[in-house]
């Protein structure tokens, strides 16, 4: 269930992180097993302040839950060793331990990203997103990319998608992990908010877009 937290920290709640990061190095040092996170939400009582309060429970659970998920998912893929562990600008910035304190689970597969940023709009929302700045590469197309890859991609927001359908160098359907959208270049009606009146208008936007139409079986 979705609650309204705002996505920053407060100073406490930033200190209650870092101290339980702290706490986690100790322990795994000691256990030499540098992966070690707390298996049972005993393990993370112990991990906040004896007058810490049911919030601060709360918030270590959350961010026990983050790295978990983030080793699983990220980190892993340059750290083999599974050790990662936050550091503050982590936990001030990261839209996953946000989301996790909101009360929503972590996606099943990770979403793409806009800018390094977690994309869940993209996957949670059943409309059309712009796509920002939007480039297609293909094999040996002179450029930097093309050079690196076996078959097409197309770069949205700095990450890219494989492209699954294309026809004279246009894709239709690109795919990122099990998630396939159908992308397109049109002019669309999309929300936008209009400082001088205060409210929401529709207006219509030209470039790339792109829906999600599916979401495949992980293997």
């Amino acid at each position: 269930m979705k609650s309204e937290i705002a996505p920053y920290l407060s100073q406490h709640e930033l200190d209650v992180c870092s101290n339980a990061i702290k706490e986690i190095e100790k322990r795994a040092a000691l256990l030499q097993d540098p992966t070690w996170l707390p298996n049972q939400l005993e393990q993370c009582l112990t991990l906040i302040a004896r007058d810490g309060s049911e919030d601060d429970f709360r918030l270590v659970v959350n961010l026990i839950s983050w790295i978990r998920t983030a080793r699983k998912w990220r980190y892993n893929a340059f750290q083999p060793k599974g050790d990662w562990l936050p550091g503050a600008p982590d936990v001030l910035k990261s839209r996953l331990f946000w989301r996790l304190r909101t009360g929503q689970d972590p996606l099943d597969y990770p979403p793409p990203t806009a800018f390094s940023c977690p994309w869940y709009e993209l996957i949670e929302d059943n409309r059309a997103h712009w796509a920002y700045e939007a480039f297609v590469f293909v094999p040996k197309d002179g450029s930097r990319i093309g050079d690196e890859i076996e078959a097409p991609v197309m770069s949205i927001a700095q990450c890219s998608y494989v492209v699954v359908d294309m026809a004279d160098g246009v894709p239709s359907k690109v795919s990122f992990g099990p998630y396939v959208f159908k992308v397109w270049k049109d002019k669309v009606a999309t929300p936008s908010y209009n400082n001088t009146l205060k409210a929401v208008e529709t207006i219509l936007v030209d470039g790339w877009w792109l829906q999600l139409i599916e979401t495949r079986e992980l293997n």
